[in-house]
């Protein structure tokens, strides 16, 4: 920051406008505009949202100055300033800040016509909006076209995944966060997600692949180590499931009373694993997908309670 502040500066009192046009061919790139925008932009991610504004009101950057103002929680004076650039200068990004500013959904369909259905942010905007409102099936829709044109943005294919599994949509599910895994392979939410699809998609194996790089990246959260330990026990990787079950000990322990069962061994799982090594053919209890189907004696039978997979809330 004190390098590039140091810069702007030095341009500012190098010679009088006048004469720095004189040798606008010969001037050092970037153009001082670039350089005051990108010392804007830091000041913004630093939280001095004051310091910004100013900067862009100077070069006269009023994009930018609306998202100042934003952070700064000046929404009708940032209103103000979108309307009266729309009637200026209207642009795709310009609609989606007032359909950020007024929550409403006909701005994005006007930036989405304005750019000639080429701004990717507005269909990604127009998405969030309408899986707020609830309606998934516009919601999937709208982040399909958005993600069509740049489909770098895991945060969007996160969401779309999401709202793929409100509506039980596995197959979009599974493409959504497939895409997250692969541009951010330490998502273990995602993993998590993931995992439930593949368990509803019928692969198993796929599903405990998830599963454990789920457990990977995410080792403080129970909920995970849970299912981890169900499929652990479906694929019969016994030595896997004794792992989990200690860390699950671990974390009950450790949470302190947010775990319904604190501090309890988990014993149906605890039981199965017994089975499986003590048994002379390594047989245990199989754990079907359907619960109720669970093969073992009336004294030995077994409630295995249904998989609760993680999902990010999203409000």
């Amino acid at each position: 920051l004190t390098p590039l502040q140091a810069t702007a500066q030095e341009i500012d009192n190098s010679a009088p406008v006048a004469e720095r046009v004189k040798w606008l061919s010969a001037l050092a790139w970037p153009a001082l505009w670039n350089l005051k925008r990108q010392l804007a932009m830091r000041y913004l991610n630093m939280g001095v949202a004051g310091s910004a504004l100013k900067i862009c009101e100077e070069v006269f950057l009023w994009e930018e100055a609306v998202d100042c103002l934003l952070a700064m929680d000046k929404k009708s004076r940032a209103t103000k300033l979108v309307r009266e650039r729309l009637e200026i200068s209207p642009t795709a990004n310009l609609y989606c800040q007032m359909g950020i500013l007024t929550q409403g959904i006909e701005w994005f369909e006007k930036a989405w016509e304005f750019s000639g259905k080429r701004y990717a942010r507005a269909k990604r905007l127009w998405a969030i909006a309408a899986f707020e409102l609830g309606d998934y099936q516009a919601c999937l829709k709208h982040f399909q076209d958005g993600l069509n044109i740049n489909p770098l943005f895991p945060s969007a294919w996160f969401r779309m995944g999401v709202a793929a599994l409100r509506i039980e949509d596995w197959k979009t599910a599974k493409r959504a966060f497939i895409q997250v895994t692969s541009q951010e392979p330490s998502e273990g939410e995602s993993w998590a997600n993931l995992c439930a699809v593949y368990d509803k998609l019928k692969q198993p194996r796929a599903a405990f692949n998830a599963i454990c790089e789920a457990v990977k990246y995410h080792r403080s959260n129970w909920k995970i180590w849970e299912n981890y330990l169900t499929f652990c026990l479906r694929e019969k990787e016994w030595s896997l499931a004794i792992d989990a079950l200690n860390s699950l000990i671990d974390l009950r322990v450790g949470y302190g009373g947010k775990s319904k069962k604190d501090g309890e061994v988990d014993v149906p799982a605890l039981v199965i694993i017994v089975e499986a090594l003590v048994s002379e053919n390594q047989q245990a209890y199989l754990i079907p997908a359907d619960d109720s189907k669970i093969v073992g004696t009336d004294e030995r039978s077994i409630a295995i309670k249904k998989n609760k997979f993680l999902c990010r809330t999203l409000n």
